[in-house]
């Protein structure tokens, strides 16, 4: 039997430094996260098994993805949803701009895509045209993956709550993390392709380095 904790950062010090980094202006702990309505699962590996933890965990079966085609960037999420069967469509970005007459002709042709993965880096994530990209998403009820590769703290400042599942480097040597909210992470049990990498599983062996007293969300 897997043992899932051999998987799991157990430093409450790393922790800190990146949630506070993601979170920025709002000091919040590892035992207190999930007070913000999103749960935070660290990894002893790297960003790409945090990335194929997400798409192999909440993709089903008869489940399509969207990728947005940033150039090399985007080569991470094909290779996964080749290597794993996982359908997926791509839509072109031009100068931080996906394509929206394509964007939209994917989407109303494709009936099955259920979620969307826009791979970030330093230089993309704040020249991206997220706020008119996530709402064509979210008015198609397709989820968001967002796959970032760079300086965490350039995360701060971003509507997080307009994601719905994030995948992205730390910062120290072979730590990974995956946020997300909780409401989508239930909905995750049972749906994981791979034994090895099954969120809904990853979440519930992080709760146990949890503090037992469950307090209100954060307003």
């Amino acid at each position: 039997m897997l043992n899932y904790s051999e998987y799991l950062l157990n430093d409450r010090e790393i922790e800190r430094v990146v949630l506070n980094q993601v979170f920025d202006k709002r000091k919040v702990d590892p035992d207190n996260f999930y007070r913000t309505g999103w749960e935070y699962i660290p990894f002893t590996k790297d960003r790409i098994f945090a990335l194929e933890t997400i798409l192999t965990s909440v993709v089903g079966f008869g489940k399509e993805v969207l990728i947005f085609d940033f150039g090399r960037e985007s080569i991470l999420p094909v290779e996964i949803c080749m290597q794993n069967d996982i359908v997926y469509r791509i839509v072109k970005v031009s100068n931080n701009k996906p394509d929206i007459e394509q964007l939209q002709k994917v989407i109303k042709t494709n009936s099955a895509i259920s979620y969307a993965c826009i791979s970030l880096t330093n230089e993309t994530v704040h020249t991206f045209d997220l706020l008119n990209t996530i709402s064509i998403l979210n008015s198609n009820n397709i989820e968001t993956i967002i796959d970032f590769n760079g300086d965490v703290s350039k995360l701060a400042g971003l509507d997080i709550n307009s994601f719905h599942f994030i995948a992205s480097c730390s910062g120290v040597s072979n730590v990974s993390f995956i946020a997300a909210l909780r409401s989508k992470l239930v909905q995750t049990e049972g749906n994981a392709r791979s034994y090895a990498k099954d969120l809904h599983a990853f979440w519930q062996q992080s709760l146990r380095n949890r503090k037992r007293e469950i307090e209100p969300l954060f307003l």
